[in-house]
């Protein structure tokens, strides 16, 4: 029973926590303030490098004071190949901002993205001459940039799809992999998805072409969110399938803190916030850990890894505003090594902002 109590604890912190970063959103602003002054190959620079980092559009960023800006990286993209004279990599880019809808609801960048739009569409019909700054070529430097923001999305999406294929031999998921929808389907989808931004990739690459580049990194980021969720997928019925149905509780009954000697699995509490960690509710994880604070030994240690991880996350999520959070989750850190300074967290489960947090915590 002790073995398998250590396996399913195992299994427990086989999950991943949002791999939360800021550096997109230092690109972007910088990358506005040089649509502000007309600097059209720094705009694609930065716009390039805030793809890389986070793909979808729509999130609210502060810049400074009380200034607040929509999240439209495609959309200044296509600005940018646009005053370049690159009608088509400009629509490329606005129909990847339109498809998202985020830029449909920003009153002036969705009316000067539709007038501009129209205008290359026209010039493209009418097969119209490109601009001396088009026949050109883009900016050298905007197509390095370009090329490595891509290269570092199709790393990360690479590193995701291997996490994946290791875990399809797994002696618990092989039997219902190809079977179930969550793991071998979703697999082949995010191996298509990778697939196709390789190609983008390439071709951008060989003409160069920022707005093919710009394509494939959205793609990798997209391929990397699909084989994520794979393994949270995965993880999630590990634990399932690992771990036996805690005995109902009668209602009314206050919980006592099990002692390692009689526990014959992880406690009910550590599995439910387990999977509520799992499933991105963080404030529920660390909510429900509050019981086990106390819980010595290795278990102890565990609740208080997944509690560190939930309020880290919560932290990121929440702007890195609330110092609170983030001196909590440090001192839940403290407290794991404490009752067992051997644990650490498995770097194929969480996210390498906290596994950095977590070595760093002292």
């Amino acid at each position: 029973m002790r073995a398998r109590s250590v396996t399913a604890l195992s299994l427990v912190l086989a999950l991943r926590a949002a791999d939360a970063r800021a550096d997109y959103k230092d690109s972007y602003k910088q990358g506005v303030e040089a649509a502000e002054k007309g600097r059209w190959a720094e705009v694609q620079k930065y716009m390039q490098e805030a793809i890389a980092g986070k793909a979808t559009e729509g999130e609210t960023i502060r810049f400074y004071g009380q200034r607040f800006e929509p999240y439209l990286p495609h959309y200044y993209l296509g600005l940018a190949l646009f005053n370049n004279g690159d009608c088509e990599g400009a629509v490329r880019s606005w129909n990847a901002s339109e498809s998202q809808g985020a830029v449909k609801k920003a009153g002036d960048a969705f009316r000067q993205l539709t007038k501009n739009k129209a205008t290359c569409q026209t010039r493209l019909a009418g097969g119209a001459k490109p601009s001396p700054t088009a026949t050109a070529g883009p900016d050298p430097g905007a197509v390095n940039a370009a090329v490595q923001g891509a290269e570092t999305a199709l790393g990360r999406a690479d590193e995701a799809a291997r996490a994946v294929a290791s875990l399809q031999s797994d002696s618990l998921l092989a039997p219902t992999w190809a079977q179930d929808t969550g793991l071998g389907p979703a697999q082949d989808k995010a191996k298509e998805t990778l697939s196709t931004a390789r190609a983008r990739f390439d071709a951008g690459k060989r003409k160069p072409d920022l707005a093919q580049i710009a394509e494939a990194q959205e793609l990798a980021s997209r391929a990397a969110s699909q084989f994520d969720a794979v393994r949270s997928h995965a993880t999630q019925k590990r634990v399932t399938v690992a771990t036996p149905s805690p005995t109902p509780r009668p209602l009314g009954v206050t919980p006592v803190t099990p002692s390692p000697s009689a526990a014959t699995g992880p406690p009910p509490e550590l599995v439910a916030a387990a999977q509520a960690f799992f499933g991105a509710q963080y404030q529920q994880a660390a909510n429900l850990l509050g019981p086990l604070e106390g819980l010595p030994g290795r278990a102890g240690a565990h609740a208080m890894v997944i509690r560190a991880a939930a309020r880290h996350a919560l932290y990121l999520v929440g702007g890195e505003r609330d110092s609170a959070l983030l001196s909590s989750a440090a001192a839940d850190v403290r407290t794991s090594r404490q009752r067992d300074p051997s644990l650490r967290p498995d770097p194929r489960a969480f996210s390498p902002r906290f596994l950095e947090f977590f070595q760093k915590t002292r």
